[in-house]
């Protein structure tokens, strides 16, 4: 039987201390972007009721979507929506800036879609991003936040009675039919 000295002891709480700080600065992260994505969740839900119709409908259901892809945690499909968004850039962008949108609310608009290759590369590459101790939950919490982010302010437009591009509604359509 192996005796162990006080200082090797004292070696090994150390390092439990260390996983346990780590744990529980993970845990926080994870709380706040979540309750990030839950806000941005409120927030769609509330958009659908005021823009209503056809486009409320599918706000509501994207969002009842992104929720259920993340209880999955369902990485894959929430990348796959991001990769969408980054091919569709260009026409996306397009169709922003040919929108009776205030100038402000392009801007904005531009600046969500443009944001996306940032989430996209953390998503795809998240120890680069979020550290070698992440867990695949906080990635998906992430993208999905991410994802409400851009598709609330997509969406926001339609508020102050700007139509909302066909290419937008496309891509909320496709995520509804891949959940």
């Amino acid at each position: 039987m192996k005796v162990i000295t006080e200082k090797e002891l004292d070696r090994k709480f150390f390092k439990l201390d260390l996983i346990y700080d780590k744990t529980i600065s993970i845990e926080t992260k994870l709380d706040l972007i979540q309750k990030t994505l839950d806000t941005g969740l409120e927030k769609l839900d509330m958009l659908s009721t005021e823009v209503g119709g056809r486009e409320g409908e599918l706000i509501q259901t994207f969002s009842k979507n992104i929720l259920e892809l993340t209880q999955k945690c369902d990485k894959e499909t929430l990348e796959s929506f991001l990769r969408e968004v980054l091919e569709k850039e260009n026409i996306l962008i397009e169709e922003i800036d040919n929108s009776s949108a205030s100038q402000e609310e392009k801007e904005e608009s531009k600046s969500s879609i443009l944001n996306i290759r940032s989430v996209f590369d953390k998503v795809k590459h998240p120890i680069k991003s979020f550290g070698k101790d992440v867990t695949k939950e906080i990635v998906v919490t992430y993208a999905a936040e991410e994802i409400v982010k851009l598709v609330f302010q997509l969406m926001s437009m339609a508020t102050l009675g700007v139509p909302i591009p066909p290419q937008i509604l496309n891509l909320l359509s496709s995520m509804t039919k891949r959940t």
